[in-house]
């Protein structure tokens, strides 16, 4: 099994294309918040803490999405507020045979993400409007259909925002 842990700012735009897409066969994507609800920083916090960690049971309300559902495309935007790490995590088996999390991507600044391991995923520069109104800017995004997609990835942790922009 590998599994992605998406830490960031997230949010659904109808904009984006594909506004919506069915998650892959032999995927599973847990989200810990309700469609159009922000994550608060502590709850982000508590469950990024416990995956890394590896610790039984789920430490938030998780909400699953099998293989053939319907979801939004949601985009992850890079956090850096969070004060831990903005980006997103792959779980791999360590130099001692142990499952640990190596980072794939993160934040290269608040609206910028770095670049991606190779052959995992890729992100774009989108133009997007601003959350509490404003001009649109351009910002770099990775799609959940692009991070669903990524290579060997049976499980996706989105421990970001949902809302809708």
């Amino acid at each position: 099994m590998t599994r992605l842990l998406v830490n960031s700012h997230g949010g659904y735009d109808a904009s984006i294309a594909p506004p919506m897409f069915a998650v892959p066969a032999g995927v599973v994507v847990n989200f810990y918040c309700p469609h159009d609800q922000l994550l608060s920083n502590d709850d982000s916090w508590r469950v990024l803490n416990h995956r890394r960690n590896f610790l039984p049971g789920d430490p938030a309300g998780i909400i699953q999405r099998n293989a053939g559902t319907v979801i939004p495309n949601y985009y992850a935007l890079p956090y850096d507020s969070l004060g831990v790490n903005s980006g997103i995590d792959r779980e791999i088996v360590g130099r001692r045979g142990a499952a640990i999390f190596e980072n794939i991507l993160t934040s290269a600044g608040p609206q910028s993400w770095g670049v991606p391991a190779p052959n995992t995923i890729q992100t774009s520069r989108r133009v997007m409007t601003a959350v509490h109104g404003g001009a649109p800017y351009a910002r770099s995004t990775v799609l959940l259909s692009d991070i669903v997609n990524c290579p060997g990835v049976t499980e996706v942790d989105w421990i970001a925002c949902r809302e809708q922009w």
